[in-house]
């Protein structure tokens, strides 16, 4: 696997405005970090019944799925999704290392 690296995923123009957010989003972190996060975030949301859960029907694998909704701070949402190592990292990589991780 091989993930962005600063001359490829640039946070300059972030930077500019908000430098400790770049900062965030520059330091690496490990998947499991990211997971661990978002986990630490469910057991609050959960604790306090604020998630919201549904069951989706998916014509395409004929099968429902669980769905559960809960607020993320800003900031754990924005390096799993937006770092260098977060989950949008993991699929350009690849497609697949974007599934798998």
């Amino acid at each position: 696997m091989s993930l962005p690296t600063a001359n490829d995923w640039s946070f300059e123009e972030i930077r500019q405005c908000d430098p400790h957010r770049a900062e965030r989003l520059e330091t690496p972190k490990s998947p499991q970090s990211h997971i661990a996060a978002v986990n630490v975030a469910l057991r609050e949301a959960l604790r306090h019944n604020r998630s919201r859960l549904a069951r989706e029907n998916s014509e395409k694998v004929h099968a429902d799925r669980a769905v559960i909704q809960f607020l993320l701070p800003p900031t754990v949402y924005d390096q799993f999704f937006n770092a260098r190592s977060g989950y949008r990292a993991h699929f350009w990589d690849s497609p697949a290392s974007g599934l798998c991780d």
